[in-house]
Parts: structure tokens; sequence; C-alpha cells
């Protein structure tokens, strides 16, 4: 087989140590090392075996994110020279408005009859949907029950069923939550589109992608102040304590009643979200390739 002239890995953990020619390997995130108890142990195994063949090359990481490569020198051990920040880009499609009747079509289909609150991500504990779900039920139980919370993304029902009851839902609130688990890409831009705001209370992100497609989509946005989500989101939302469950109570419920609001930061989430583009992002990861030293 040919030795390639030039090598971009997209997974630091498929990373083995022998690769020829200028190479550059993507590190998303350090999550399983951050927080080992909550991922199985071979993700865990698999990560640290992926840093330490890193640390004893020399190829050049690229980091999706400031908060990455801060986790690649603190926790990977690997020399700050090498790692290099290239944020993701985000999918054109997500700026494309969704036709009015197809949005109706979809609320109908899925009996989203209320504003509703969209959160997207799978069923892990960093996500933090427990806490959001139980800043939702102060919510509800401030407000009235005029919205919904719409929940996408890998998992199970029985999951969003425990989570409600270990919050103190009644069967009424347990109706204002809403699982509709995977989805394809273009129900996905209708579900951020038909929402009044997108919610991301994570502990933790390498980079974050739900938040800047919520900003392309127009969606006004609700995240975590913390790893990389401010460097994603920038002024463009409303940025929040992950653990402060009274300041997301407010934060939702302010955005609900305040279309001006939203409207504010829905237009600044578009403009901010025009800046990460894949074409840019390609073209400085290719440049990298001339820092690999291996």
């Amino acid at each position: 087989m040919p030795t390639p002239d030039a090598l971009h890995l997209h997974d630091a953990v498929r990373f083995g140590g022998e690769i020829p020619g200028r190479c550059v390997v993507t590190l998303h995130d350090l999550a399983a090392l951050r927080d080992p108890g909550t991922y199985p142990a071979r993700a865990v195994w698999l990560r640290r075996r992926s840093l330490a063949r890193l640390r004893a090359s020399g190829v050049t990481v690229h980091a999706v994110s400031e908060a990455t490569r801060a986790d690649a020198i603190e926790i990977g051990g690997i020399a700050e020279d090498r790692v290099h920040v290239v944020p993701l880009g985000v999918r054109a499609k997500f700026f494309e408005r969704v036709p009015a009747p197809v949005l109706a079509e979809s609320r109908a289909r899925w009996s989203l009859d209320r504003p509703f609150v969209l959160a997207v991500g799978a069923q892990h504990p960093r996500k933090n949907l427990s806490f959001l779900i139980g800043a939702f039920r102060d919510v509800l139980r401030t407000q009235g029950h005029h919205a919904l919370l719409v929940l996408v993304g890998p998992g199970s029902l029985t999951h969003v069923d425990a989570l409600c009851q270990r919050e103190g839902y009644d069967a009424r609130e347990r109706s204002c939550v809403r699982f509709l688990g995977p989805v394809t890409d273009a129900e996905l831009r209708i579900c951020y589109q038909a929402s009044a705001c997108f919610a991301f209370p994570s502990l933790y992100e390498g980079f974050g992608l739900p938040v800047l497609e919520a900003m392309a989509s127009g969606t006004p946005i609700l995240a975590s102040d913390r790893s990389s989500m401010p460097e994603v989101a920038g002024d463009a939302g409303v940025l929040l304590d992950p653990t402060d469950r009274d300041a997301w109570t407010h934060a939702i419920a302010d955005v609900l009643q305040s279309s001006h609001r939203a409207e504010l930061y829905a237009a600044r989430g578009r403009r901010r979200a025009q800046r990460f583009t894949w074409e840019s992002a390609a073209r400085r990861v290719l440049s990298l390739m001339d820092l690999s030293r291996n």
C-alpha cells in the first residue's frame, strides 16, 4: 500500500501511532477521562491508549475548541506547541428556512400544540438532562402548563419517565415532556426552527455542535457557561451555570414570555453562526499538515 503524503484522522481514539507522512489527528473531547465513572471501561481504556500514543508521536493535534486544547495539554500531557485549535463548522442547510406548511404539518404529527423548549443530545449524565427536566417542572409550576419540553436524540422513553418521576412530576406535568427519540437530519432542522428556544445545560462539551446548529437555525439558545460552549455561543445567547436551577427556570420562562428577547437572540445567533463554516475549517486543518513532525 503506498505511503500517503498527508493523512487526517478524524478521531484520536483511532490513532495507532504508526502513521507515515504528514499527519493531523483531530481531538474532539476528553469527556471519558474527565468523568470515567460514567463511561464504559473500554471507552476509557481506548482514550487513555490513544493519548499515550499521541504523546509519544510527533503528529500535530487538531483540537476543536480552546477548552479541548486545554484538556489535551493538562489531562493528555501533550506538548502545547503541538495542539492547535480549529473550530468545527455548521452545514449550510441549517440556515435555510423550512416552509411554514412543513413546520405546521410536523407539529401536528408530533402533537406539539404549544410553544416548546427543545433539547438535543444523548441521555448521558454529562448532558444534565435530569437538571433540565427539573428546571422545566419549575417553569410549569410558576407559569402554567402553556409550554412543552421536547427531547430529541438517542435514548429511551423509560429513562425520561424515570427522570420525570424523580423530579416529582404529576400526571399533567408529565404530559408536557415529549420524547421524540432519534430523528432524521431534515426532522432535526424542523425541530430547531419550530421551537421557542433551545436549552443545552451540558456539564462538558468538546465543542457543542447542537448549539451552533440551533443558532444557524435562528433558534434562541440557553446554554451552559462551561467548557467550550461560551466559545461557540459568544454573546448570541444566554449562558448559565448548569447547576443553578433557579437561573435556568427564570431564563426559560423569560424567553417563552418575551417575543422581543427571543427575536433578538435568534438574530444574534444566526449572525454568529455564519463565522463557523466547514470550508474554513477544512482549509485551516489542511494548513496544519505542514506543522506535523511525523
